[in-house]
């Protein structure tokens, strides 16, 4: 399954005002198991942050 499948199934839908996937991202702000990253549309101008939280580590082999 590829990247752009999983953010489907998971809801992930580029924009969130206008759905678009002409998207930027900015920098990443890291604090304990959070990372935050300011989002921006560039066919509407519409701009929120994208908040990840560390749900488990796995070991690899």
């Amino acid at each position: 399954m590829s990247f752009n499948d999983e953010a489907d199934e998971m809801g992930f839908d580029g924009c969130p005002k206008c759905h678009s996937n002409n998207v930027q991202g900015g920098s990443f702000d890291v604090s304990d198991n959070t990372v935050s990253q300011k989002m921006l549309c560039d066919d509407c101008e519409a701009e929120w942050y994208d908040v990840y939280q560390l749900v488990t580590q796995e070991i690899v082999e």
